[in-house]
């Protein structure tokens, strides 16, 4: 059996990688890492995901696959000001799990 660290990168479709690329820089610091044929990887610290701008035909956030969730491991401290980083996210949905706590966030794809 395969021994797994850690997440390594996850891939997302998007529908505009600019705006993507600076909603990821402005709530989570992410940074670009570097450049891939199709896309970017950006990262923070151990955490890298790899944008890819949308195909003709394959919308961001479909059901033609593509990510539709992915969870980041955060302190106590940050999990309570999740509400007060994304305002301008009206559904933000807090669950309470019976071994820890989340919150579903949208980026600018949903």
């Amino acid at each position: 059996m395969i021994r797994i660290r850690r997440l390594g990168e996850v891939g997302i479709v998007v529908r505009d990688l600019s705006r993507s690329l600076a909603w990821y820089r402005e709530k989570l610091g992410f940074e670009p890492q570097f450049e891939v044929e199709n896309g970017v990887v950006i990262g923070r610290g151990d955490t890298s995901l790899w944008l890819a701008p949308e195909a003709p035909g394959c919308p961001a956030g479909g059901t033609q696959g593509g990510q539709r969730l992915f969870g980041f491991a955060v302190g106590p401290e940050e999990l309570c000001r999740v509400p007060q980083e994304f305002p301008e996210d009206k559904d933000i949905v807090h669950i309470d799990h019976a071994c820890y706590e989340s919150y579903i966030v949208e980026d600018p794809d949903g």
